[in-house]
């Protein structure tokens, strides 16, 4: 039995015409076990992968972010592995999974909608929160591509919401398409198709909306409700996945480890995952021209009190980062503070806890820091920031 997965709020990427990943090829990626040599590996992916989608950053940087192909491409590893089949469900599947996506009447923009509870004796997909990794089933992701693979809108999905029932997605039709397929990714029962809808012409009077073209593709960020839910879905992964029922943490290794730094005044916090002495988790993005290697990046990092309460939480985008790190504030009356950090690849790892102590005047260290050999080297503290500042968060 599987239990539930992450959580996000409501809010769209948005990712225009670029090159891209054919969804029904690119679905057998990655052997989530990874027991596929390196060799086989870019045998399999030299033949299927037909490019990347690229989106401008906020920053206006030339590199243009990777996070949609990054996620759609992690989400069909995740069906070949977890779920053992090579390609998205689909309506003969079962109708409450397949994403349904509908015009307009002027055909400018789309709605997607999962399930067929519109219909007589239809269902919609349920949206169920929880912090019990055993009760949480929900959609985590709805998006969209278009005739060439592109995708062109992605939703992260929060199932606290008021309106989470039925799982809905609204975009802009993107110019010069000319056909649209949603899916959808169910924590529980993976990645679904579903039915492609042709987009009318100019020449049939409906004029394409252009807005997608100026649009980006940016990590969404989770809403304060949704905290516990990717909490107890990541533990779910942990127990399932993983084979752990617990987080790993630093005598697993010091690669995934997050590790926490307090400033003087104990008033802010800084993470990074790993140890700039040691060993670096890395933060890849999906690239068209290394198809050997997948994607691998700490998608999400976040820190909890002294009491379970969660202080901080981000969702990292991987594009142009070379270190996964965090900067957060510490709210009054906080004692201590635990990292923890989700790798697409190796699961949930739980950093040292730290005490939050305020310079007292007498001239001592002005920081407080998990341990690690080197990690409280505070010299490394300007380029964790610089790192941070790169991330597009």
């Amino acid at each position: 039995k599987r239990r539930p997965v992450c959580r996000f709020p409501a809010s769209l990427f948005l990712c225009p015409p670029g090159p891209t990943i054919n969804s029904d090829l690119a679905t057998s990626f990655y052997d989530q076990t990874m027991l596929l040599s390196r060799t086989s590996l870019a045998a399999v992916l030299a033949t299927t992968v037909l490019g990347v989608v690229g989106v401008p950053v906020v920053d206006a940087a030339d590199s243009p972010s990777e996070l949609c192909p990054t996620i759609h491409a992690d989400l069909l590893r995740r069906q070949l592995g977890e779920w053992d089949a090579a390609d998205p469900y689909t309506v003969s599947d079962g109708t409450k999974h397949t994403p349904y996506l509908t015009l307009s009447d002027d055909g400018t923009t789309a709605t997607i909608v999962v399930g067929n509870g519109d219909e007589d004796g239809g269902v919609y997909h349920p949206m169920t929160p929880s912090d019990d990794p055993e009760i949480v089933h929900f959609v985590t992701h709805m998006y969209v591509v278009d005739q060439d693979g592109t995708v062109v809108a992605m939703q992260v999905m929060d199932p606290s919401a008021d309106d989470a029932l039925p799982a809905t997605m609204v975009m802009d039709v993107p110019e010069g398409v000319t056909s649209l397929t949603p899916y959808e990714f169910c924590n529980l029962h993976g990645l679904w198709k579903g039915p492609e809808v042709t987009i009318p012409s100019a020449d049939a009077g409906v004029v394409v909306s252009p807005k997608m073209a100026a649009k980006e593709c940016a990590p969404n960020q989770p809403a304060d409700g949704a905290h516990p839910s990717f909490h107890a879905d990541f533990l779910r992964q942990q127990a399932s996945t993983f084979e752990s029922e617990t987080p790993f943490v630093l005598d697993d290794g010091e690669k995934h480890t997050p590790f926490i730094t307090i400033d003087a005044d104990g008033k802010k916090g800084s993470i990074v995952v790993g140890n700039p002495d040691g060993a670096i988790h890395p933060m890849k993005a999906f690239n068209a021209s290394d198809p050997a290697t997948p994607p691998h990046w700490i998608t999400d990092v976040y820190v909890v009190d002294q009491d379970g309460n969660f202080v901080a939480y981000r969702q990292l985008d991987p594009t142009d980062v070379d270190i996964a790190t965090l900067e957060f504030d510490i709210p009054e009356g906080v004692e201590e503070v635990t990292a923890y950090s989700w790798c697409n690849l190796h699961g949930l790892w739980k950093g040292p806890a730290v005490k939050v102590v305020a310079d007292d005047g007498s001239g001592g260290d002005d920081t407080t820091m998990s341990s690690a050999s080197g990690v409280a080297a505070k010299g490394a503290l300007s380029v964790f920031s610089v790192a941070a500042a790169a991330l597009a968060l």
